[in-house]
């Protein structure tokens, strides 16, 4: 892997490196000529009070196998999907458990064909961003080294085992959505307020009367509000965009037009890939 991505940057040749993709928007007309797997990248070893793991290393199966060796800071990532160096890359976190505060170091290959070993610090990490991620430097990270602090083995289980149920009421499954679309929302819009108190109302109302279903059919009269049926199945919440069929591609750009209608931020969390000539909407 490292000579192969040597070898594209001594060339000037441009590659995209992939693991499970799942962060990551493809547009239809992407196209890409050279792509480098790492999903048969997966040791890792505890040694001691660290955890040393190659790139494409699952991030559910090391918080996993961390969690039942009673080391802490890995009970909020045990559902996280994606490899350690892609949560690295997008600064994963979830249920108060983050891979940034985790991290020691990561051993890096540079667009220069150099092997370089960079501390938390090079990655200048902010909310689900790296100056990876937004392209400031460029670099393949080829292994990581993590904390493993102990801790009590009980509360870390039983803690992972509570993440891990609520995930479940409250997510789709991982198969299907990208995560979190947008990684700050903002506050609702003035239009989302109005749209809110109206649907409360509605809410309130089927209550009394005995209806049934009240929170899907809330869902589906703030998306009549909206004109916007044909979006409505594909919205598992504001936050998180459902890939249930083909569909999906073509109304994903009008999802997208009405989150910035309803919250005064919309900064994309996930990372789009798309040839030179598009123009995100």
């Amino acid at each position: 892997m490292r000579e192969l991505c040597a070898g594209f940057y001594a060339n000037g040749l441009e590659f995209d490196l992939i693991g499970h993709t799942s962060n990551t928007l493809y547009d239809p007309d992407y196209t890409v000529e050279r792509v480098v797997s790492i999903r048969k990248l997966t040791h890792f070893e505890i040694k001691g009070s660290f955890i040393e793991c190659d790139c494409g290393v699952p991030v559910k199966k090391l918080a996993k196998d961390a969690v039942e060796d009673g080391i802490s800071g890995f009970e909020g990532l045990v559902d996280l999907p994606g490899t350690v160096s892609a949560a690295i890359y997008g600064n994963a976190s979830c249920y108060d458990s983050s891979i940034s505060e985790l991290l020691v170091e990561a051993n890096i290959l540079t667009a220069e064909g150099k092997l370089e070993t960079v501390e938390p610090d090079w990655f200048s990490f902010a909310k689900r961003s790296s100056s990876l991620k937004r392209k400031e430097k460029k670099a393949v990270i080829i292994s990581v080294k993590l904390r493993a602090n102990k801790g009590n083995k009980s509360d870390i289980v039983n803690q992972a085992e509570y993440n891990h149920n609520k995930r479940k009421q409250t997510q789709p499954p991982a198969q299907g959505t990208l995560g979190s679309v947008f990684g700050n929302e903002g506050r609702p819009s003035i239009l989302n307020l109005v749209i809110t108190g109206i649907t409360k109302i509605y809410a309130l109302l089927l209550k009394y009367t005995g209806g049934s279903d009240i929170e899907k059919k809330r869902k589906h009269l703030a998306f009549c509000l909206l004109r916007a049926k044909d979006v409505e199945p594909y919205v598992h919440h504001w936050n998180c965009y459902w890939w249930r069929d083909d569909d999906a591609h073509k109304l994903f750009w009008k999802y997208v037009r009405l989150h910035r209608l309803m919250f005064t931020r919309s900064e994309f969390e996930i990372e789009i890939k798309h040839n030179s000539n598009f123009k995100i909407p």
